[in-house]
C-alpha cells in the first residue's frame, strides 16, 4: 500500500497549507470512514469545478487546488488524494472513459479516486461536484459517481497518468485545456515532465476488489 500513501510533487500531502486541513478534517473523528467522508464533502463542495465557474487558470498539485480553490476533475481527485493520505488513509486514481462534450475526440477521460476501505476493499469516489442530473456522494457500498456508466480504464494508479499531467502541465487555459482532454490513447505516451512530477513509477498498480 506504500505507494498509495506517498507524497510527491502533484500529491504533496506533505505542503503545510495541506497538512493544516488535513489535521482540521481528523478532528470530527477517528473513524477511517468517516474522515474519508469528511473530507470527499470538503473537497466537492469547498473546491470549485473550473469549468462550471469558468475559471482561467489550470492548476495540478493538490496545494495549489487549495490554494486556488477550484480544480477540474484530474486537480481535485490530487487533492482529495493528498487530504486522505495525510491522515494514512490510502487513495489512487481512476479514471472513466466518457463522451467527450468539449473537445475534438469523441471521448475522454474523467478523473475519479478510488480510496481502500477496510472490510470491502478499493472504493471509488468522485468529488468533481455537482451539477444538472448530477449529485456525487460517498455511500458506500454504492458508488455515486458523475457518470455512473463510465467505462472504466486499467485498475487503480498510485500516480496521476502521465497524458493527464502533461494536459494540465500544457494548457494555458481552461478553455486550452478542455479543447484538449486526454483519452486512452495517450495512455502510453509518457513524458519526462510528467514522470519528474509524479516520482513514482505507473506500472505499479491495483487491480478493483471483485
Amino acid at each position: 500500500m506504500s505507494p498509495f500513501l506517498r507524497s510527491s510533487l502533484i500529491v504533496n500531502w506533505d505542503h503545510p497549507e495541506v497538512l493544516a486541513l488535513a489535521s482540521y478534517l481528523a478532528k470530527g473523528g477517528d473513524h477511517p470512514v468517516e474522515l474519508i467522508q469528511r473530507s470527499f464533502n470538503w473537497v466537492r463542495d469547498q473546491i470549485e469545478h473550473s469549468w462550471e465557474y469558468q475559471k482561467e487558470s489550470v492548476v495540478l498539485k493538490a496545494s495549489d487546488v487549495l490554494k486556488n480553490k477550484h480544480g477540474c476533475c484530474f486537480a481535485k481527485s490530487h487533492l482529495l488524494a493528498a487530504l486522505l493520505r495525510a491522515n494514512g488513509i490510502p487513495a489512487g486514481f481512476s479514471y472513466q472513459r466518457v463522451d467527450n462534450e468539449w473537445g475534438a475526440t469523441p471521448y475522454r477521460l474523467h478523473g475519479i479516486n478510488a480510496v481502500y476501505l477496510a472490510h470491502h476493499g478499493w472504493f471509488r469516489v468522485d468529488a468533481r461536484g455537482s451539477k444538472e442530473g448530477v449529485n456525487t456522494h460517498f455511500d458506500p457500498p454504492n458508488e455515486i459517481l458523475t457518470y455512473p456508466n463510465g467505462g472504466d480504464t486499467l485498475g487503480i494508479w498510485p500516480n496521476p497518468l502521465d497524458c493527464v499531467v502533461d494536459a494540465l502541465v500544457n494548457a494555458s487555459h481552461v478553455r486550452e485545456l478542455y479543447q484538449s482532454l486526454p483519452d486512452v490513447n495517450q495512455m502510453s505516451k509518457r513524458s519526462k515532465q510528467a514522470e519528474r512530477l509524479n516520482q513514482e513509477d505507473n506500472s505499479v498498480k491495483e487491480e478493483f476488489a471483485a
